[in-house]
């Protein structure tokens, strides 16, 4: 009995959800977001890291569908103290799908440089956002994907960013 109840109390929060009135997008809207993540990195020498990151969003809409991102992060890629803090500053688009209720697949592209506590070099990063926004309301969605990066040394290919449980919160003004 409990599955049963709880399978029906899912199907009617989807339906509120997807009943719910569309995002309201239009040219020259911005978006403040955000999310915490907890990536996982596959360096090309080395162990599996999980991390922790804080990574706030800004956006603006060039049309209903595109916006320019501006996306800024800190990360501290291991729990423990030798762990050093990680920066970066990217730049990029995002395409938005309108299915015409309350979710939209997007995908995006970001450009940046990036580097970490106790060295001077930086790092190229590009970053490829896949994933949905689900509205709450006309003015708030939260944010579900796999906003995969790859980063770049001055000695080519350093490795890959994917942070599993990605979620983010996103207000549309």
């Amino acid at each position: 009995m409990k599955k049963f109840s709880l399978i029906i109390v899912c199907l009617l929060i989807s339906q509120g959800i997807y009943a719910r009135s569309v995002l309201n997008i239009k040219t020259k809207t911005m978006s403040v977001g955000g999310s915490i993540q907890m990536p996982l990195q596959f360096p090309k020498n080395g162990p599996t890291i999980i991390g922790l990151t804080i990574a706030p969003m800004f956006e603006y809409f060039l049309s209903r569908s595109f916006a320019l991102t501006f996306a800024p992060s800190i990360e501290k890629p291991a729990f423990n103290a030798q762990s050093p803090l990680l920066y970066a500053l990217a730049l990029g688009g995002t395409y938005y799908m309108n299915l015409g209720g309350a979710i939209y697949p997007y995908i995006g592209a970001l450009a940046g440089l990036g580097g970490q506590t106790g060295e001077k070099e930086l790092h190229f990063e590009l970053g490829i956002p896949l994933g949905i926004l689900v509205a709450l309301n006309s003015h708030v969605a939260l944010k579900f994907g796999l906003p995969v990066t790859f980063y770049f040394h001055q000695s080519g290919y350093r490795g890959a960013h994917i942070p599993f449980g990605y979620i983010g919160v996103s207000a549309f003004f």
